[in-house]
């Protein structure tokens, strides 16, 4: 076996291309984003927000940290509220990263998280659960 570059047998770039990767699969995994639901509890919200909606927005704003650069070398979006729910249920829904998350689970008033999932509709108004033909309808 012929060795290379100071008895290496293996290309001298090749150290620096596995590197490149590794650290590229690394950011790419720190930086993904996830669609959470997050419940808070409303009577934590201090006197000087005149609506959840301010309260929730202010807090996801407080966690917003540099944003990481994306793999492309572009930068990452920053974490955003996407709804407020405060009938049923008092909190908001998301777009954070697992450390973002980390640090809303820090906030006082926080209940509990979890991230938002599809689901298949199934009611009686489908189709499929009154078995009609979409072409004929029986």
């Amino acid at each position: 076996m012929r060795l290379l570059h100071n008895g290496f047998p293996f290309p001298f770039p090749f150290p620096f291309l596995v590197a490149l990767l590794i650290t590229g699969c690394v950011s790419a995994a720190e930086a993904k984003r996830s669609t959470y639901i997050i419940h808070m509890d409303k009577s934590h919200m201090p006197k000087a927000f005149t609506a959840p909606h301010h309260w929730y927005s202010s807090a996801v704003d407080s966690i917003k940290t540099v944003s990481p650069a994306t793999s492309d070398g572009g930068r990452q979006s920053p974490p955003r509220v996407l709804y407020t729910y405060d009938s049923a249920a008092h909190g908001f829904s998301a777009v954070l990263s697992e450390d973002e998350m980390e640090t809303v689970k820090k906030l006082p008033g926080f209940l509990s998280a979890y991230g938002d999932r599809q689901v298949t509709v199934d009611t009686t108004h489908t189709f499929e659960f009154l078995s009609l033909n979409p072409a004929t309808g029986l």
